[in-house]
C-alpha cells in the first residue's frame, strides 16, 4: 500500500468577516500550518476553541492538526464535537472519515465519507477520497464509480487520474491504466509517485525500457526514495546489469535498512557475482525482514548448499517448501471461497457450505470465507454453528457491520434478545444509513 493514501486530502476551514479573539487565534493557527509549525498551530487552534467553544472552524482545524501528528483518537473526538455544532458539513465528515481510517476503523470511515459525498455530491475531491478508501476496502467496482465521478467533475485533477490508474492497473486493465497515468502526468508532470507507478505498469507488461525511464524520472524528482532505488535495482538485475543493480540496491538499503525486498534482490545479485558469503548475509536479512517470502528462504538454501552447509540449507529449504505449500493452500482456498460464494448467490446453500468449509480448512483465518460460511450455516438453520462462525469473523474484523447485523439476527432467532440488540446497535453505528439495521 505504498502510495494508496497519497492523495487523500484533509480540508481546513477558514473564517471570514470575524475579528473576535477566537477567529484571530484560528487564523494564526492556519498561518503556522502553512509554515509547517504543526505543534504551534495545534496550540493556537486549541486556544481558539477554548475562547469560543462554538467556533466550528477552529474545532475542525484542531482535528486536522491532531491527525497530522498521528493523534487519530483525539482528532475523531474533535471532529465529532464539530459535527454536533454543524451536523451537515461535508468537509468535516471527510476529515472525520480520514481520522477513523487512521484508527483502522474502515467501515466507519467509509460511512463518514459517503455522508460527505451525499451532502456535497459535486465535490470531486470527496468522490476521490471515497474512491481511494473503497479501493483499500476491496470494493473495486464502487471505487471505480467514485473515481470516474471525480474525473468527470474535475478532469484536470492529477490525483483523480492517478488513483483511477492504480485501480485499473490492479485489475489488469493495463491499456486504460496507461491512459489514466498519462493523463495524470499531463497535469502534474513532476509527481514522482506517478512516474514510479507508471514504471511498475510498464515492467508488468514487459516493457523494461520504458519502465527504466519512468523509474529514473521518479528518482530525479525524489532522489532519496528507497523504493524507487529498489525498483530500478531490481530492473537492472532482471536485464543482467549486475553492477548497476548492486549500486541501486545498496543505495536503497542506505536509505531504508529494513527493506527486505532490497536485501533479497541484493543477495541474488551478489550470488550471480559469486560473492557467496555476502549473498548469504543479505538473504539472511531478507528472511528476517520478510519471513513469509518463500523465494528468500529457497535462494538462501541454494547458496548455503553451494557453500557446503547442507544442514543449514536443509532448514531453509524446508521452510521454503512450507511457505510454498501455504501459498498454494491460500490460492486454492480463494478458489473454493469464490465457488462457494457463487453457489450461495444461486441458492445452492448445501453445496456452498461444503466449498466454504473446505476453504476454511485450507485457510482458517480468512474472514471472508468465515463470513460466507456463517451465512450458509444461517440459511441452513444451523444457528449455534452460525453464531460461532460470526464470532470468529469478529475476532479478525471487529468493525465489520454485516457480521454484527447477521449475528444479531441469529441471536434474535435464538430468543437471545439482549445480546442481539447489542450487535444490531453496533451494526447501526457502523452503517447508519443501511435500511436493514
Amino acid at each position: 500500500m505504498f502510495y494508496l493514501l497519497t492523495y487523500l486530502s484533509f480540508i481546513f476551514l477558514v473564517q471570514s468577516g470575524q475579528t473576535n479573539v477566537s477567529a484571530v487565534l484560528n487564523a494564526e493557527g492556519l498561518h503556522m500550518m502553512e509554515q509547517g509549525k504543526i505543534k504551534e498551530a495545534t496550540e493556537r487552534f486549541r486556544q481558539a476553541s477554548q475562547a469560543d467553544p462554538e467556533n466550528v472552524e477552529a474545532l475542525n482545524n484542531l482535528g486536522v492538526a491532531l491527525r497530522r501528528q498521528g493523534d487519530f483518537s483525539t482528532a475523531v473526538l474533535v471532529f465529532q464535537s464539530a459535527l454536533r455544532l454543524r451536523a451537515n458539513d461535508a468537509q468535516i465528515y471527510n476529515n472525520l472519515g480520514m481520522s477513523l481510517h487512521g484508527l483502522d476503523r474502515l467501515y466507519e470511515a467509509l460511512a463518514a465519507l459517503k455522508k460527505a459525498v451525499r451532502l456535497t455530491p459535486q465535490d470531486a475531491a470527496l468522490h476521490r477520497n471515497l474512491g481511494i478508501m473503497l479501493m483499500e476496502s476491496g470494493d473495486d467496482p464502487q471505487s471505480e464509480t467514485e473515481l470516474r465521478t471525480a474525473v468527470r467533475l474535475d478532469s484536470r485533477s492529477p490525483e483523480a487520474h492517478y488513483s483511477l490508474a492504480r485501480l485499473l492497473a490492479r485489475g489488469k486493465r493495463s491499456s486504460e491504466a496507461f491512459d489514466e497515468y498519462h493523463a495524470a502526468l499531463r497535469y502534474a508532470p513532476r509527481q514522482p509517485a506517478v512516474h514510479f507507478e507508471l514504471g511498475k505498469l510498464y515492467k508488468a507488461n514487459g516493457d523494461l525500457e520504458n519502465a527504466g525511464k519512468e523509474f529514473r524520472l521518479a528518482l530525479k524528482l525524489d532522489t532519496n526514495n528507497a523504493k524507487f532505488h529498489q525498483a530500478l535495482g531490481s530492473l537492472f538485475l532482471q536485464i543482467g546489469n549486475l553492477a548497476s543493480a548492486e549500486s541501486e540496491l545498496r543505495r536503497s538499503l542506505e536509505l531504508d535498512p529494513s527493506a527486505g525486498e532490497s536485501h533479497r534482490d541484493l543477495g541474488i545479485t551478489l550470488r550471480r557475482q559469486d560473492k557467496l558469503s555476502e549473498a548469504i548475509a543479505e538473504l539472511r536479512h531478507a528472511t528476517e525482514l520478510i519471513p513469509n517470502d518463500s523465494s528468500s528462504h529457497y535462494l538462501l538454501s541454494q547458496v548455503l548448499q553451494k557453500m557446503s552447509k547442507p544442514d543449514e540449507a536443509a532448514i531453509e529449504r524446508r521452510q521454503a517448501e512450507l511457505l510454498i505449500q501455504r501459498e498454494k493452500d491460500t490460492s486454492l482456498a480463494n478458489a473454493y471461497n469464490n465457488t462457494g460464494t457463487q453457489l450461495l448467490q444461486n441458492g445452492q446453500v448445501a453445496e456452498a457450505a461444503v466449498k466454504l468449509k473446505e476453504a476454511l480448512r485450507l485457510n482458517p483465518r480468512d474472514p471472508v470465507a468465515q463470513y460466507n460460511y456463517g451465512l450458509a450455516l444461517l440459511l441452513q438453520d444451523k444457528l449455534d454453528e452460525a453464531i460461532t462462525q460470526f464470532h470468529s469473523v469478529l475476532k479478525l474484523k471487529p468493525d465489520d457491520p454485516n457480521t454484527h447485523y447477521y449475528l444479531g439476527r441469529v441471536l434474535l432467532a435464538k430468543d437471545q434478545v439482549t445480546e442481539a440488540v447489542t450487535y444490531l446497535q453496533e451494526a447501526v453505528r457502523l452503517m447508519p444509513d443501511d435500511a436493514r439495521a
